[in-house]
């Protein structure tokens, strides 16, 4: 269960679950008990797989939630994920052992989900089901209020993950594209020989300081 997975993890980040240690406390963050219609209020008690009313409500957290992402995200080195959801798409899609490429025929956009896979199925004369929910990049809101995210935070993330912007072409957000930050990848080489795209700066090299909007890369 989700409550038994908090309190067995051994989290390198475990402020995250700080006062969350049920799904009931974490889902309380979100979705207070004072906003629920009463007629809902006993079916308060959940689980990330039984969906309530809570469940597809925008976020009424209070920053609690935005606060320890803001700190993960600087304390994260970038390179040593605990989750699948923190590994960047381009060493997914590489040799692990070569470091070589997959062959990748098309990129798609997460934020386009439904009308890129429009477009695959038509080119075989086919049609995506009505009720497939998995089609959807993201099926319920976020938890924490992505508003209340600061734009150096938006900065760090786009430097963790410049090798996904540059090797797959991802246009950068508003955020981190300009002046204000560099955000770039460089051409090297191996000790073979062989050409590779490297981050400009490695992850543990950016600069973690919070007190300005500017970052800097060296």
């Amino acid at each position: 269960s989700w409550a038994k997975h908090v309190r067995e993890l051994d989290h390198p980040h475990d402020y995250i679950y700080e006062n969350m240690t049920t799904y009931q406390e974490f889902q309380d963050a979100f979705c207070p008990p004072n906003i629920i219609p009463d007629e809902y209020k006993l079916d308060r008690v959940a689980t990330p797989r039984r969906p309530n009313w809570c469940t597809y409500q925008p976020t009424h957290e209070n920053g609690t939630l935005a606060a320890a992402f803001e700190r993960f995200v600087f304390e994260y080195d970038g390179v040593s994920p605990w989750d699948v959801h923190l590994h960047l798409q381009v060493p997914m899609l590489s040799n692990q052992l070569t470091g070589r490429p997959a062959r990748v025929n098309e990129v798609f956009k997460t934020e386009t989900s439904i009308k890129d896979w429009e477009n695959i199925v038509s080119r075989y004369g086919q049609t995506l089901p009505d009720d497939d929910e998995n089609l959807n990049a993201r099926s319920i809101p976020r938890r924490f209020n992505p508003k209340l995210v600061s734009i150096v935070t938006k900065r760090r993330i786009c430097q963790i993950a410049a090798i996904d912007y540059c090797c797959l072409n991802f246009k950068l957000p508003m955020e981190c594209d300009g002046t204000e930050v560099d955000v770039s990848c460089s051409l090297d080489k191996d000790e073979q020989g062989a050409y590779r795209i490297q981050p400009w700066s490695h992850p543990h090299e950016v600069s973690r300081d919070r007190s300005g909007v500017r970052i800097d890369l060296g």
